[in-house]
């Protein structure tokens, strides 16, 4: 692998590891298996993914500084490892860590799965979910404009919500088990 050029590509259906570093961009097109990373990791550029794969950072840190699009049914996640996304996501597939912090500094469509363990998932962008946010002890915090739809799951579980920041949030059947609201301006709208 040849660090800060051109792209890293994942492809197969065998499991693969990668010793990490700093990359242009990152690209996974397996159809099944997992890329495990053994080492720190940050693509400089952008993050797709196709298909099926997934692709692990373990305890490993995980940092996208582009756009990332996770297609299919692929997996981004990590045990402990910190997974941040500075650039815009979009994603049909899942996001998630067992208790390792997730940020998301951009917007984020999530027509997937985010699912938080005992971690602690900021977002300053937009989040925009058709789809599964899910969380079993951690923290989701939302700065910017938070929208879920009918028909979407959004389950709290054991952990903490906190809806803050100037933004409006608009959020439609969804389950706490502790919310905060501590909004400087807009309107949080919770609708059953």
């Amino acid at each position: 692998l040849i660090a800060n050029t051109g792209a890293v590509k994942f492809a197969g259906t065998n499991n693969q590891n990668f010793s990490g570093g700093t990359f242009n961009n990152g690209e996974m097109m397996k159809s099944s298996g997992t890329v495990t990373q053994t080492g720190n990791t940050t693509f400089s550029g952008t993050l797709m993914t196709l298909d099926a794969g997934t692709l692990t950072a373990v305890a490993n840190n995980l940092t996208v500084t582009g756009a990332t699009t996770l297609g299919g049914t692929a997996t981004v996640t990590s045990t402990s490892g910190v997974v941040t996304f500075t650039g815009n996501v979009t994603s049909t597939g899942s996001i998630g860590s067992t208790s390792g912090n997730i940020a998301f500094s951009g917007d984020y469509q999530n027509n997937g799965t985010l699912h938080v363990g005992s971690g602690t998932v900021p977002s300053t962008g937009h989040v925009t979910s058709t789809e599964v946010l899910r969380g079993t002890g951690g923290r989701l915090v939302f700065l910017g404009n938070f929208a879920t739809t009918t028909g979407d799951t959004f389950d709290g579980g054991a952990g903490y919500v906190r809806l803050a920041g100037g933004n409006n949030q608009n959020i439609t059947g969804a389950n706490f088990y502790m919310v905060e609201v501590q909004k400087t301006a807009g309107t949080a709208t919770f609708v059953d």
